[in-house]
């Protein structure tokens, strides 16, 4: 229910930042970036719980499951394991509580530890930036083209808070990479028209 709200929500985002001029484009961004930052500040002081129980009808500490990322954390601080991670794919999450973690963050900071998981989120957000320098420097006609990794990528981090299906066997993984070659090809060909565009301006001038 979560994913069929939250991606027409961010085509719509993006498609809409697409249709204004080129220097509005990254305030607009930016804007949205603090109205998503607003939303989850009044999620954390409870704000929303209203909106939330009432209406759509789900807990707000994700159905326990944030309850137990702490405990889950604190086993792993103690386990030898913290600095190297328990490596990609090993399980780790298995041994350090009973309880799933259904948290892709957290699943990807158990398998890389402080060594390795901030090259692993610096690449969520290399993925992220990438995707949306995509919008802003849209040209006319690849607006339906360029919003998706965009679109697509936002929804997948957000859903990871109360999934876990970063770099797992599933459709997400497919997402991923699919929006990974979106990005290189799309900011290669964007690359090119612009230095054609320079070339032909000087040759005019």
């Amino acid at each position: 229910m979560i994913a069929a709200v939250i991606v027409p929500a961010f085509l719509s985002m993006a498609y809409l930042v697409t249709r204004l001029p080129y220097p509005l484009r990254q305030p607009m961004f930016v804007k949205f970036g603090i109205g998503i930052g607003i939303l989850g500040v009044a999620f954390k002081l409870g704000i929303l719980n209203y909106v939330i129980v009432g209406i759509l009808g789900k807990s707000t500490d994700l159905t326990g499951r944030a309850d137990f990322w702490p405990i889950i954390l604190k086993n792993f601080y103690s386990s030898g394991y913290s600095l190297l991670g328990g490596g990609f794919g090993a399980r780790i999450a298995d041994n350090m509580s009973e309880w799933s973690v259904d948290n892709g963050y957290v699943d990807k900071f158990l398998e890389f530890g402080y060594a390795f998981s901030p090259l692993i989120f610096g690449a969520f957000i290399a993925i992220l930036w990438g995707a949306i320098r995509l919008v802003i420097a849209n040209p006319a006609g690849q607006a339906n083209t360029n919003i998706f990794p965009f679109a697509i990528w936002s929804v997948t981090l957000v859903l990871n808070i109360s999934e876990s299906n970063f770099m797992t066997k599933c459709l997400s993984t497919v997402l991923t990479s699919i929006i990974v070659g979106m990005v290189v090809q799309q900011t290669r060909l964007l690359s090119s028209q612009a230095r054609k565009s320079t070339v032909e301006y000087r040759r005019v001038d």
